[in-house]
């Protein structure tokens, strides 16, 4: 099966994204920072209507690229 040069370009973005976040969150974590996972909860207990927001807009996207 043959794929196409964009959704391979795509996953490419997305996995060097993912990539880069785990490497900051090991960085992070060496240098007894606070990790992303903390600084992400703090926030969305600071801010949760704005988090609820972004969840349901993520959960939009996902539901129409998929459907």
């Amino acid at each position: 099966m043959i794929v196409p040069i964009g959704i391979s370009i795509v996953a490419l973005v997305v996995l060097a994204m993912m990539f880069g976040i785990a490497a900051l969150d090991a960085v992070l974590e060496a240098g007894r920072w606070e990790p992303i996972d903390q600084r992400l909860q703090t926030w969305s207990g600071r801010y949760p209507y704005f988090s609820v927001a972004v969840a349901a807009l993520l959960g939009a996207l996902l539901g129409h690229f998929f459907w």
